[in-house]
């Protein structure tokens, strides 16, 4: 009786903050709007595969396993209820998955649909009562399925593949599989006590202090990399916008003309594009390399390339613009030190991206969430609208007045008319119309006037977060993006969560070479003394041994809302993303509104937090995440929030409870 009168609490206070929502002057949350079966699951249908189309990834890959996204909702009983731990059945591939209950859908004939949420991917969809199935025993099973998530995943892209265009350039496609904390049951236990003689020769553990004369190598290595000049400046350039936009091809024919795509292979590509009907996909197919992407016509997974201009060797991240791929666009926007806007100008097709339920806006405020600095809006299709300059500045200054809303300055953006198809004005400017009245740079230019990225953090401890893993010609290598310090070969370091000290053997970085990476790089690191390299996934993070990196299940924030349907309140279900990768939680607790100026408490312990405001809030996570207040370390300082299929807020953290790992 108690837990039911518990749940009537809970559902009076929730039905109270919307009462007390609804009263705001110029609030759109009016009475008889609100989902009455919000108010008893409190959670929003995710992104949901789209029937037809035939088997798709799953929508959120980089969504970290979920160990249960409605505790306190309902205790596991004979009876199939919210929070119940279920196997369900995927219907893009038949196969059958670990998921929660997460909503019960009255049919009014006496039977419920049941909405679920896929552990390990992030994805929900309504099932009936024959396509899942009730665990028996939720304790003793439920370290099995979540260690075996990845195994029994839907069928997806495998590993890292490449496609090799010339003996210079390649794409690549990053393998975006969530890393699961802990790691599954000690060999020790599942192949029974081993005698003493195999515990007294047990391999000694490596030691975690680096040398003196390794660090005295280091410092040589930087200063040496700092005072050479003659190397380009290296930036990370991610490329983002709405559905449909033409980034692929836009980049796509900017990778042709500036050599790194061949005559051959690009008639090759246009060849296969026509037979199928789609002949101007022929540029997009230079980034878009899986089968799954030129079949739907859309970019699924983050293309990698590289390619260099005048001033600048760029690593290029082409991301997905459809929302169901948003967690994709996050992961590939993570490692960015620059972006590219890639925004429509034909008629109707602006509009579309940039009003509410657009890509637009949510992408240009995830990056601005993630601590991108500079960012290039690119104006495509302007040869459908005849290189109309009015049409030009109208859509400069649209999206330019939200880039300032969302607190860029004027001289960190800039915008460049341009063709993705024709190839106009990418690295020089032919078309007479467009020459009459633009006088600016061209995309590549305008590349070149982004400002290098600032070595401050070279000196301090070394940390970076993986992207990509896979096995190569040289053994296991490790992909990712440098956040602080350096690292050189020899060098050893702790992976995390694991909590496992490896040793580099070598460094390359755009199929170079390296005597040491430092901050901002994007590397690849060949690596050794690793036990098991299955456990080594994307999500995880390498640091200084004797200096790890904090973790922590619970931290305090400041958010900036956006526009969500639903206003923050207590006890929501969310999706926190941290250095691209996404964790399940909840709202612990709201301390106070706050004036989005001053900083300023207007007011404490609201009951909910509406729509463009900023508050203060206490989250809860469903395991260990690297977070710190952002003052002490910028890098692992923010933090977006997603609910459902959209993004609600952003902010910076400001207090965590720091969790001890459990040594290995």
């Amino acid at each position: 009786m108690s837990r039911h009168r518990n749940m009537r609490a809970m559902l009076n206070d929730i039905d109270d903050a919307y009462d007390d929502y609804d009263q705001e002057e110029g609030s759109d949350y009016e009475d008889g709007n609100v989902d009455s079966s919000y108010l008893y699951n409190r959670k929003e249908s995710g992104a949901e595969i789209p029937l037809g189309l035939g088997p798709l990834p799953p929508p959120s890959p980089s969504l970290t396993t979920s160990i249960s996204v409605s505790t306190g909702l309902s205790k596991l009983g004979k009876n199939i209820s919210v929070g119940s731990r279920v196997t369900a059945q995927y219907t893009a591939d038949g196969q059958w998955y670990p998921a929660v209950v997460t909503a019960l859908i009255p049919l009014g004939d006496g039977h419920n649909l049941y909405r679920v949420i896929y552990e390990g991917y992030g994805n929900e969809e309504d099932l009936t009562l024959e396509q899942i199935r009730l665990k028996k025993d939720v304790n003793t099973e439920e370290e099995k399925y979540v260690n075996n998530a990845s195994n029994s995943k839907p069928k997806s892209k495998k590993g890292k593949k490449t496609v090799k265009i010339n003996t210079k350039a390649s794409v690549t496609k990053s393998r975006s599989v969530p890393y699961q904390l802990g790691t599954p049951k000690d060999r020790k236990q599942t192949e029974g006590k081993k005698d003493k003689k195999q515990k007294e020769t047990k391999k000694p553990k490596i030691s975690r202090q680096p040398s003196e004369k390794q660090e005295r190598r280091r410092r040589e290595f930087v200063e040496a990399r700092v005072g050479d000049t003659s190397t380009k400046s290296k930036i990370s350039l991610v490329v983002v916008g709405h559905v449909d936009a033409g980034k692929s091809t836009l980049m796509g024919h900017m990778l042709y003309l500036l050599g790194k795509v061949n005559e051959r292979t690009m008639r090759k590509y246009e060849k296969e594009a026509t037979h199928i009907g789609k002949k101007s996909f022929k540029y997009a197919w230079v980034l878009d390399g899986h089968e799954e992407e030129r079949k739907l016509g859309i970019t699924v997974d983050v293309g990698v390339s590289h390619f260099l201009t005048s001033e600048r060797s760029v690593t290029l991240l082409d991301t997905p613009g459809h929302k169901d791929f948003v967690p994709n666009m996050i992961s590939g926007a993570s490692r960015a030190d620059a972006a590219i806007l890639v925004v429509p100008a034909k008629t109707g097709e602006f509009e579309a991206s940039f009003k509410r339920g657009g890509q637009t806006k949510e992408h240009a405020t995830l990056v601005r969430s993630l601590g991108v600095k500079n960012i290039i809006i690119a104006v495509n299709k302007m040869d459908l609208v005849d290189w109309d300059s009015k049409r030009f500045h109208v859509i400069r200054q649209n999206v330019t007045s939200y880039l300032r809303g969302l607190g860029y300055k004027s001289k960190q953006i800039q915008a460049v008319p341009v063709s993705g198809l024709g190839g106009e004005n990418l690295i020089d400017c032919k078309v007479n119309k467009l020459k009459t009245w633009y006088t600016g740079p061209t995309l590549s230019a305008a590349i070149d006037m982004i400002p290098p990225k600032a070595l401050e953090g070279r000196d301090a401890p070394f940390s970076m977060v993986v992207t990509d893993v896979y096995k190569g010609i040289g053994g296991t290598t490790v992909a990712g993006k440098i956040l602080t310090g350096a690292v050189i070969p020899k060098d050893r370091v702790l992976v995390l969560p694991l909590n496992e000290v490896i040793t580099v053997k070598s460094i390359t970085s755009q199929e170079e070479v390296l005597k040491v990476g430092i901050m901002g790089d994007s590397v690849e690191l060949i690596v050794k003394d690793f036990e098991d390299a299955k456990l080594l996934t994307v999500g995880q993070l390498l640091c200084t041994p004797h200096l790890p990196l904090p973790f922590t299940k619970e931290f305090t924030a400041k958010l900036l809302t956006l526009t969500p349907k639903i206003p923050l309140l207590t006890g929501q279900n969310i999706v926190v993303y941290a250095l691209g990768t996404g964790t399940t939680g909840y709202i612990k607790e709201l301390s106070a509104e706050i004036d989005k100026k001053t900083g300023q408490a207007i007011k404490r312990r609201p009951r909910c937090i509406p729509q463009n405001s900023a508050g203060e809030v206490v989250i809860c996570l469903s395991q260990p995440v690297c977070l710190e207040n952002f003052k002490k370390q910028p890098t692992i300082g923010r933090v977006s929030i997603r609910r459902g299929a959209e993004t609600v807020a952003f902010g910076i953290v400001t207090e965590t409870i720091r969790t001890v790992l459990k040594m290995p």
